[in-house]
């Protein structure tokens, strides 16, 4: 594809030229930082430049944004436990799986990070309720309170909470970035103390019962997100 400059007040913008079947003039920076404009064949390069140039305190921005999360890998996003690559373009605000990437679209000062949170904690719930539902199941016939409520929401120090005398479990919706069998470990750990409220003998002799691998899956649960 070729590479195009424009000079603006901010200093000089490299930009890649995409030329496709598309109606209007489209702008997008990737996770890594570089930009990309899709154009139809019969806009001018000059009106193209213009475009690029008009839009170059946006750009700033989301390349602030991306530079602020000083993350080892940024152009990666984490879903799952999948290292998932990121596209942050200009548009209509909201996230959009396509072609194996996460397209985070966002309005001039929108944080890309921001839109990525509220896209895992939307689809949260139904994974976290087939984990409970799956750790469930490994108590088999034991007498197991039921789950009266499910809270999801961003925690900082933990990954899960059990109030056994309300039936109210709540899991860290940041748990969304890790493989699904760290999720059920979690919730396993968290059914255990609907029978045993703290984290005595009795507690690990039900986790070694229902999931005699909850070690191994905790130490894969404390290892670093494969990206954002």
């Amino acid at each position: 594809m070729p590479m195009r400059q424009v000079k603006t007040e901010a200093g000089t913008l490299t930009y890649e030229l995409c030329r496709k079947r598309v109606k209007n003039l489209n702008l997008r920076v990737r996770a890594d930082g570089s930009i990309a404009v899709s154009a139809p064949a019969g806009v001018a390069v000059a009106a193209v430049d213009e475009f690029v140039r008009r839009k170059a305190g946006w750009i700033a921005q989301v390349e602030q944004k991306l530079a602020d999360r000083r993350l080892p890998d940024p152009e990666y996003g984490a879903l799952l436990g999948h290292r998932v690559p990121l596209v942050v373009e200009e548009g209509p605000p909201g996230v959009w799986p396509r072609q194996g990437a996460l397209y985070i679209g966002v309005e001039p000062g929108q944080d890309p990070g921001a839109a990525l949170d509220a896209f895992r904690l939307q689809r949260a719930e139904p994974v976290f309720q087939r984990a409970l539902a799956l750790a469930r199941a490994r108590f088999g016939q034991e007498p197991l309170p039921p789950v009266q409520v499910l809270c999801i929401r961003p925690m900082k120090s933990r990954w899960g909470s059990c109030i056994p005398a309300k039936g109210k479990v709540t899991l860290n919706a940041h748990l969304m970035k890790k493989p699904f069998a760290c999720i059920e470990y979690v919730a396993a750990h968290e059914l255990c103390h609907l029978l045993v409220p703290n984290h005595g003998p009795a507690f690990y002799q039900w986790m070694d019962r229902v999931m005699p691998d909850h070690r191994q899956r905790k130490a894969w649960l404390n290892q670093p997100d494969p990206g954002v």
